[in-house]
């Protein structure tokens, strides 16, 4: 059986054929002072549940890094989504829109279909611990696009369907976590172990998914409301709403269509009005 050669840091050692980016990562870890999100082969960034295929060099990115720290942040809020898909079912979680930034956290709506409570929020981070005890892994397939429009079509993603008709390449990944899909620009962790700090609070009508800064990504500081950035955030998510402008395929629709300088109107008169 063929072994593979992999240098990392000027010292080279061999693995079996089928290792994982993963597995090299582990004999590197305690090199670094912060867990190993991400590989780079040859400079190319893979996934850590990526397999070896040949001879390489490697270089690492831990949660310090940019790249690193938005991969937690997009495998917390596929946990997070998964958590609600769990507890309160396949509606409620397509339903939630995770509309912005706050500090550290991501504010996230559920479109009225989880009422904002302590007890709720509490519900869905008991399900989010749960599944970051079991290591459920993030699994990433790539799909024919006219199967994926399918799969989302299934699922009840209009979002995502209608994301993928303007999509050029023929074929797309889409993340799995024990039968929650999701699509997501960007890398993921390998499993939720890998995710476990966070902190999840009711505010407003919504929630916010509190995570660490990426100067320390082990810890997660108390959220601080910022009334009147949140305000204009949330004012901004209203008027897109009211034009009819929800998500990303909505704004392409309005650009195919040759709305976008009456878009552009409407927004500077509602900007002038406030």
């Amino acid at each position: 059986r063929k072994m593979i050669t992999v240098k990392v840091n000027g010292e080279e050692r061999q693995y079996p054929q089928g290792a994982t980016y993963e597995d090299v990562a582990n004999d590197y870890q305690k090199e670094y002072d912060n867990l190993i999100a991400l590989a780079a082969r040859d400079g190319k960034i893979r996934e850590l549940f990526k397999k070896l295929t040949r001879d390489c060099e490697i270089t690492f990115f831990t949660l310090k890094d940019n790249v690193g720290n938005k991969t937690y942040v997009r495998s917390a809020t596929m946990l997070f989504l998964k958590a609600v898909f769990d507890v309160y079912g396949r509606e409620a979680a397509q339903n939630c829109r995770v509309e912005f930034a706050v500090g550290n956290g991501s504010y996230i709506s559920p479109r009225g279909q989880i009422a904002s409570t302590a007890d709720n929020a509490a519900k869905i981070q008991d399900r989010m611990r749960e599944l970051v005890a079991a290591k459920t892994p993030f699994l990433k397939r790539s799909y024919a696009l006219d199967n994926a429009m399918e799969l989302f079509h299934t699922e009840g993603m209009k979002d995502k369907e209608k994301l993928f008709r303007y999509r050029r390449g023929s074929f797309v990944n889409i993340y799995e976590m024990d039968g929650y899909y999701d699509y997501y620009y960007g890398y993921m962790l390998p499993h939720a172990g890998y995710v476990p700090h966070f902190s999840l609070q009711a505010y407003e009508n919504g929630m916010i998914l509190n995570l660490p800064d990426k100067e320390d990504p082990e810890a997660v500081s108390p959220f601080e409301p910022r009334k009147q950035l949140f305000t204009t955030l949330s004012q901004a998510t209203d008027w897109g709403m009211k034009l009819g402008i929800d998500t990303v395929g909505d704004l392409n629709d309005q650009i195919c269509e040759g709305k976008l300088n009456d878009l552009i109107l409407v927004q500077e008169a509602l900007q002038e009005r406030r």
